[in-house]
C-alpha cells in the first residue's frame, strides 16, 4: 500500500482506502462480456444515486474501451446506504494523457445479491471487506480459491455437455463435424481443463504450506491467477458455429459462473493489497 495510507484495522475485517488502490480489479461489458482492467478512483452518492470513477489503463494486457450508454459489470457487490449493485452505466469517458488512460465516470443502477457471508462497502473512507463467518483472513482466502476450482469445474461440466449436443444441432455436414470439434470444441475443453488446473494448484499450495496472510503477495502471482480465471469460450464464436440458438442457455450459465470467478479474483486482489 502507498506510504502514508495505512488501512484502519476491524475485529470483523478490514479496511482499504480507495487512495492506496494501484492494481487494477476485472470488469466486463455485459453486451459482449468482454473483458477489462480498471483503476477504481473514487465513489460518490447524492440525490438518490450513487457512481464511480474508473480507470481503463492503456497499459493493460486486457483492455477493451469503453462507450458512454454502454453497460458494464464491476464485478465487485458495491454497498451503499445497505444496498448492493454491480452493474452501471457508462456516463462520460475520456482520454487522459497524464495517465495513459480512458478515465470513465459509471452510475451504479442494478442491484445484487451477496454471493458470500460478507460483504464489501464502499464510501469515500474506503473499501471494507467484512470478515463476519470467518475466523480469518487466511480462511477467507482459502475458501475464495476453492470455491474458483468448483467454478471452472462448473464450466468444464457444461462445456462437456455442449460437445455431445452440437453434434445433433450444429447443422455441419457429418464428415466436417469431426474436424470442427477437434478444432473449437476439444481446443476449449483442455484450455478449460488446464486452467482449473492451475486453480487447483494454487489452492493446494496456500492449503498445504500454511502460509500466513502476510506472505500472500510474496508467494501469490496475480498474472498467473488471472490467466486461469478468465474466460476460455467466446460466444460470438459459438453464435457463428451453430446457428440453431440452442447452445445459449449453456452459454448462459457458463458466464454466470465466469462472472462469480471475477468477483473471486476482484477479492483476492482487495487481499493482496492488504497484504503489501
Amino acid at each position: 500500500m502507498n506510504e502514508g495510507a495505512p488501512a484502519v484495522e476491524r475485529r470483523n475485517g478490514f479496511r482499504i482506502e480507495v487512495s492506496s488502490i494501484n492494481l487494477p480489479f476485472l470488469g466486463s461489458r455485459e453486451e459482449d462480456h468482454a473483458l477489462f482492467e480498471y483503476l477504481l478512483f473514487d465513489i460518490s452518492s447524492r440525490g438518490g444515486w450513487a457512481g464511480v470513477r474508473i480507470a481503463v489503463p492503456g497499459w493493460g494486457v486486457r483492455k477493451e474501451y469503453l462507450n458512454r450508454g454502454e453497460i458494464v459489470d464491476f464485478h465487485i457487490p458495491f454497498q451503499i446506504d445497505e444496498e448492493s449493485f454491480h452493474l452501471a452505466k457508462v456516463v462520460w469517458e475520456r482520454w487522459d494523457d497524464s495517465l495513459r488512460a480512458q478515465v470513465c465516470g459509471a452510475r451504479l443502477e442494478k442491484k445484487a445479491r451477496r454471493a458470500y457471508p460478507f460483504h464489501i462497502s464502499l464510501s469515500k473512507a474506503g473499501i471494507g471487506i467484512d470478515l463476519r463467518g470467518f475466523s480469518s483472513i487466511e480462511g477467507l482466502l482459502l475458501r475464495v480459491l476453492k470455491d474458483s476450482v468448483l467454478l471452472k469445474k462448473g464450466v468444464l461440466i457444461y462445456l462437456k455437455h455442449l460437445i455431445p449436443l452440437f453434434s445433433r444441432i450444429s447443422g455441419y455436414p457429418h464428415r466436417e463435424f469431426p474436424e470442427l470439434k477437434r478444432c473449437l470444441l476439444e481446443d476449449i475443453r483442455l484450455k478449460v481443463e488446464e486452467n482449473k488446473k492451475a486453480l487447483e494448484t494454487i489452492f493446494s499450495n496456500f492449503q498445504e504450506a500454511n502460509w500466513s496472510f502476510a506472505e500472500l503477495a510474496r508467494h501469490l502471482d496475480l498474472n498467473e491467477l488471472l490467466s486461469a480465471t478468465e474466460s476460455e469460450i467466446y460466444p460470438e464464436i459459438f453464435n457463428i458455429a451453430f446457428e440453431t440458438g440452442a447452445h445459449i442457455s449453456y452459454i448462459g450459465a457458463i458466464k454466470t459462473l465466469e462472472k462469480k470467478l471475477y468477483c473471486n479474483y476482484n477479492l483476492i486482489v482487495m487481499m493482496y493489497l492488504k497484504a503489501l
